[in-house]
């Protein structure tokens, strides 16, 4: 009796060793499209339509487009990532996921999948051209090679307030007279009429008028005669340009066999920015004068 149920045993230990040997090949990419394929745990982020990864060793949930749980707040990042558990209460995404999230960025700038990256195209007439803006699945593992989820966008603000720091907003911002003469004291009225008037200032209209302020300065006091030359030496249109780099995203997750993790490779394109219509001319008559003379560009 005991050696038959050693027998036995002997027999079943061998059957389990075949299947997981068998499951070593496991490797995939897909949209998740039933609950149960889902990792789950405390952290647990993923739902239906998001992208799951797997081999015999982990799995990975990837968000679709759109908004956000966390930081991420365009959707197309790393949400839920655990072991491959083989008992049968972590089954069904049962799982014990304790990751965050994780995702690309640049300068505060983060992709946004539902935004087209750009490409000029030089021929008979100068065009701009949609890119990809998607979360999709690049290489589903059926090759036996790589399981890949490629997310690509173009950048967006991380926090709303960024916004304001665009160039095609600041460009077209004007600030009242009756505003600015507010911040001088009383005592300095008259001067500040003679120079402002009563015309509401652009961008260009306040460079113009630092090396002017600067010479205010010293009326202001030795608490204040920091201020002089700064003022005297500030290139506003320099300082918001370095804050206008835009990018191009394209973060590929990728997992292969046998691997416990996984791997997440970002590409970022630098491109102008796109929303003003300044740049847009700068584009056009660019291309235009290349295009003439028989060259080739790309962003």
């Amino acid at each position: 009796m005991t050696r038959s149920r050693l027998l036995l045993a002997t027999v079943l230990a061998a059957a389990a060793g075949l299947s997981a040997c068998a499951d070593d090949t496991l490797l995939r990419a897909k949209v998740v499209t039933r609950q149960d394929e889902l990792i789950g745990g405390p952290s647990a982020r993923g739902k239906l339509g998001d992208y799951l990864i797997e081999n015999d060793r982990i799995r990975v949930v990837v968000g679709g487009p759109g908004p956000g749980w966390a930081a991420g707040v365009f959707g197309g990042t790393l949400l839920d990532i655990d072991l491959r558990r083989w008992q049968p209460e972590f089954a069904g995404g049962h799982g014990l996921d304790h990751f965050q999230e994780a995702f690309p960025l640049a300068n505060l700038l983060v992709p946004n999948p539902a935004d087209p990256t750009k490409a000029l195209k030089l021929g008979d007439q100068v065009a701009v051209q949609d890119g990809e803006a998607a979360v999709r699945v690049l290489a589903d593992g059926s090759d036996g090679r790589e399981a890949v989820v490629r997310v690509e966008g173009h950048a967006a603000y991380m926090f709303d307030v960024l916004q304001f720091l665009n160039r095609g907003f600041l460009d077209s911002l004007t600030i009242p007279a009756a505003t600015l003469k507010g911040l001088v004291p009383a005592a300095y009225q008259d001067i500040v009429d003679s120079l402002l008037g009563d015309k509401p200032l652009d961008l260009a209209g306040i460079q113009a008028l630092l090396p002017q302020l600067a010479g205010l300065i010293p009326l202001l006091g030795e608490k204040y005669a920091g201020l002089a030359p700064l003022l005297d030496g500030l290139n506003l249109f320099a300082l918001l340009n370095r804050l206008q780099f835009s990018f191009e995203f394209t973060t590929d997750y990728i997992l292969r066999p046998g691997e416990p993790f996984l791997t997440m490779r970002t590409t970022v394109r630098l491109s102008p920015p796109r929303c003003s219509p300044r740049w847009r001319a700068a584009v056009r008559s660019r291309a235009t004068r290349r295009a003439r003379t028989g060259s080739r560009w790309s962003r």
